[in-house]
């Protein structure tokens, strides 16, 4: 796999696992990325390359400002829950 895939990689899993930006530094970090330590030296410029595209598509032009905060995707309420008669 590329570095630049890799980056694009690691950003959407950073997605999927709701901790965004956290191969590069986290959330506060944004403006000054910092690739992991398993990123070869000469691959840095590409992987970054990578990861920022896959933020812009994944969160819009405003990637390094927007807000995160979790909140639950269901909520089952006792008179949905099907388990319960």
């Amino acid at each position: 796999m590329s570095p630049y895939e890799r980056g694009r990689n690691d950003c959407a899993q950073d997605d999927m696992e709701n901790a965004q930006f956290s191969s590069v530094g986290g959330l506060d970090n944004r403006e000054n990325l910092i690739p992991p330590k398993y990123i070869h030296e000469d691959d840095i410029v590409a992987y970054l390359a990578g990861y920022t595209y896959q933020a812009l598509l994944l969160y819009g032009s405003d990637w390094r400002t927007t807000t995160f905060s979790w909140k639950p995707v269901l909520k089952i309420s006792p008179e949905e829950d099907p388990s319960k008669p």
